[in-house]
């Protein structure tokens, strides 16, 4: 269910990026088949990664019997946190758009340009 998900939510964001852009993009001979290579991947790992954990955490012997939890997004989120936590080692004070647009939120989740906003 999750690969449906995740493939479904890719190719809706494709279709919606070529309807409506949100800034003009430079033309880059095979990026199609670029993105849906790294996509292709990405589940790949996605069912050997969903293998390794059940079998660490989930299956018996277990070290945090997880499944008793019976909370899949529980479960989902705390897989994300082990996989992507990352300490910081500096203080960044913002994440690099100009004029501080990273402030815009409500303008990136509407889909309008925030990066170039005025």
């Amino acid at each position: 269910m999750p690969d449906i998900i995740l493939s479904s939510s890719t190719t809706a964001f494709f279709v919606l990026e070529r309807v409506r852009p949100g800034r003009g993009l430079p033309k880059s001979p095979g990026w199609y088949t670029r993105a849906l290579l790294i996509n292709g991947c990405q589940i790949v790992l996605t069912l050997l990664g969903n293998k390794g954990w059940n079998r660490v955490f989930v299956g018996e012997p277990s070290v945090l019997h997880l499944s008793a939890l019976n909370a899949p997004l529980l479960e989902g989120f705390a897989g994300w946190l082990v996989g992507t936590h990352r300490d910081a080692t500096d203080f960044t004070p913002a994440c690099g758009f100009p004029r501080q647009n990273e402030r815009r939120l409500a303008r990136m989740l509407v889909f309008q340009d925030a990066y170039n906003a005025t």
